[in-house]
């Protein structure tokens, strides 16, 4: 770990060590070395960044350092909400000379062995569902501003983005974030702007439990049909509803990476890896043809920015305390 560190490794990542509501609109700030700035996103980078600004020696830095600074996660004015371990925060996969055919995982501060030819496996199922994307690229904010952004630009496109298809009193599904018709059938988007452990297993889940719950649940896709006939612009959106009530639909997860898109399945931190292959095979039983497709990542990292100062409140005092005073 301290190798890939001082290196900068692009295959050691940084990530939040359990799952978070990311509509919450939380930040990201650094401690440990002296203050640091607040970020819109969660990356080894900004971590780097914080520690070249407190002209922190990366060879100098040992494990334990690791442990004691620490990963904030805070509201837009830099408040603090959560901490965690840098070290608990990081991902990494890596093999030791003398291990040969074993493979070490490191999440949440543990470490995992596992067999190399579990990975090839991993990756021999799973790399054939990587598919070209068919999505613009991505240059925005937030997530939620692609999605807008997409569908505000093709009139056939739904933006389903936190709408809900769950049956009343039944906790929310999101059915996706992007519909439309592709290829002769009903597409699913579900888009993820990261290649977090804890998120891409989100993501993976409700692709699937979106599916099952359209085929469990009538009401489920009265609510859909409902959605789509007010939140699409233009298009056919009677020929989407029919062939999502014929179940003439696909799945496709599309992902906004850091990293090059050749390298298809082993992009995705190990764990993710085998949520998907979890997600994918559970799909292929319901046979819902399902892929994966790397969204170009065209996004301009947005500054740091400090924390606010926050206002000192004056309070006026009792006027019997301003005569005792003035006596």
């Amino acid at each position: 770990v301290l190798t890939a560190f001082r290196a900068r490794d692009p295959d050691l990542n940084i990530t939040v060590p359990e799952m978070i509501n990311y509509s919450d609109n939380l930040y990201v700030t650094f401690a440990g070395a002296g203050r640091g700035l607040v970020y819109d996103d969660v990356y080894i980078g900004r971590y780097f960044a914080y520690l070249n600004a407190h002209e922190v020696d990366l060879n100098a830095m040992g494990i334990e350092d690791l442990r004691r600074h620490v990963l904030v996660l805070t509201d837009e004015d830099g408040n603090s909400r959560d901490r965690y371990s840098i070290y608990k925060s990081l991902v990494f996969d890596t093999a030791l000379d003398d291990a040969e055919g074993e493979t070490f995982h490191l999440c949440e501060g543990n470490w995992y062995r596992i067999e190399n030819a579990y990975i090839a496996r991993l990756s021999a199922y799973l790399d054939p569902l990587f598919a070209a994307s068919d999505l613009p690229a991505y240059a925005h904010a937030s997530e939620g501003e692609y999605n807008a952004a997409v569908a505000a630009g093709d009139a056939a496109i739904a933006c389903l983005d936190t709408q809900n298809i769950s049956p009343d009193v039944q906790s929310a599904v999101e059915p996706c974030d992007l519909l439309a018709v592709r290829d002769g059938v009903a597409t699913f988007y579900h888009v993820k702007v990261s290649t977090l452990s804890a998120q891409l297993s989100h993501l993976f889940n409700q692709g699937v439990n979106a599916v099952e719950l359209m085929r469990l649940e009538p009401q489920a896709v009265d609510k859909l049909e409902a959605l789509v006939r007010d939140l699409m612009a233009g298009g056919d959106p009677d020929a989407l509803v029919v062939l999502v009530r014929e179940r003439k639909y696909r799945i496709v997860f599309g992902i906004v990476p850091r990293k090059d898109p050749a390298g298809r399945s082993l992009n995705l931190p190990l764990f993710s890896r085998i949520s998907l292959m979890r997600g994918m095979k559970a799909l292929q039983l319901m046979d819902v043809p399902a892929s994966v497709i790397f969204i170009a990542d065209q996004a301009v990292p947005a500054e740091g920015r400090k924390k606010k100062r926050k206002k000192k409140e004056v309070l006026e005092k009792p006027r019997e305390m301003q005569a005792e005073a003035a006596e």
